[in-house]
């Protein structure tokens, strides 16, 4: 038998396997099995709003309605050039296009979500396209408010 056709089925065998695989009811799972993030709640869709619509800011380098969406640490640590930067960047590349996905509750009032961000380089001849990928991390205010507290492109 060849190698990959070995390979396939030790791996359908894993897959079969796996279901039967879970912990004992009452059983408590360790650390190092237990998932890191929780289910979404719908108070969660909220900052899922908001990261959505800082994300179209930056895609239409719109940065005084992006920066109406940021937190207050993201403001002090970053001096409002290199935010504004963050949202309109150079003319070219453009940006072109946003993917949010995932969710992850970081705690009661904080919410991250996996970002990618697609940015299109013209030139004289050829144009290319690039994603950058990382996270957007959503913080709730005082006053119940979801907000920008991380943000890829300010690293």
């Amino acid at each position: 038998m060849r190698t990959t056709a070995r390979l396939i089925i030790a791996l359908m065998t894993c897959l079969a396997i796996l279901p039967g695989c879970r912990a004992k009811p009452g059983s408590t799972p360790s650390p190092q099995t237990q998932p890191a993030d929780r289910p979404l709640e719908e108070k969660h869709l909220y900052a899922l709003a908001v990261a959505n619509g800082f994300c179209e800011a930056w895609r239409t380098r719109d940065y005084p309605t992006a920066r109406m969406m940021m937190s207050r640490r993201l403001v002090r640590k970053y001096p409002d050039k290199r935010l504004r930067d963050a949202v309109t960047g150079l003319p070219n590349p453009r940006h072109v296009a946003y993917q949010i996905s995932g969710g992850q509750v970081l705690s009661s009032d904080r919410v991250a979500f996996e970002l990618r961000l697609f940015l299109v380089f013209t030139g004289e001849r050829d144009s290319k396209y690039e994603a950058s990928t990382g996270r957007i991390v959503l913080v709730r205010d005082a006053e119940g408010r979801w907000l920008v507290d991380e943000f890829p492109l300010l690293k």
